[in-house]
């Protein structure tokens, strides 16, 4: 089941998005199952919107990936504590 994650990661700035996303290389080395990926920023906060095939492939690419590289970076273990907000996709268009 595909589903969309969101999330806005607390102190989050634009110099360490692009660290992070430099050093995660998505765009060299797609993770397993990512089919989308987009951020901007709106109000000073950093608004993440991403699709994937499945939530496991989510969190394995949070666990091998993305959280080591946010930790390097901005010393942080991750996203919110709360977590990200995780809905089943009902439809996708990508064109």
């Amino acid at each position: 089941m595909a589903i969309i994650r969101l999330i806005q990661p607390i102190g989050m700035t634009r110099e360490a998005y692009d660290a992070v996303d430099a050093k995660v290389g998505v765009e060299a080395d797609p993770p397993e199952g990512l089919i989308m990926h987009c951020a901007a920023e709106a109000g000073g906060t950093w608004q993440i919107v991403e699709v994937w095939e499945s939530e496991e492939d989510a969190l394995r690419f949070d666990a091998n990936r993305l959280g080591p590289a946010i930790a390097e970076i901005t010393g942080s273990s991750g996203p919110p504590p709360s977590g990200p907000a995780i809905y089943e996709v009902h439809h996708l268009v990508l064109l």
